[in-house]
């Protein structure tokens, strides 16, 4: 498996878990700072998620875009499920508030 010096492109193989170069923790999300924009290098896209240079690099030479596909699907699912969970809960607060 590729170490974090290493980019996909230059993997010997491609691994099977996810390869981070940083651990990340994103405090105070903003809809506005997410793009999903291609790369100017590599037939690759890049799906921005801050203006603070997080990103997933997607569909390098090399990698299993077919799994890059089902970690997107995944990722559509839990962001969908964490809107409905805050949803309800910045519901039951204002009711609470009443």
């Amino acid at each position: 498996m590729p170490d974090a010096t290493t980019s996909p492109s230059h993997a010997a193989a491609v691994p099977y878990a996810s390869r981070v170069n940083a651990g990340v923790s994103i405090h105070h999300p903003r809809a506005g700072e997410m793009r999903l924009r291609p790369s100017t290098d590599h037939d690759a896209l890049f799906l921005t998620l801050s203006d603070s240079h997080v990103w997933f690099c997607l569909g390098m030479a090399g990698t299993d875009v077919p799994a890059e596909i089902a970690a997107m699907e995944r990722l559509s699912a839990l962001a969908a499920e964490a809107a409905d969970q805050l949803r309800a809960l910045h519901t039951a607060t204002r009711e609470r508030a009443a």
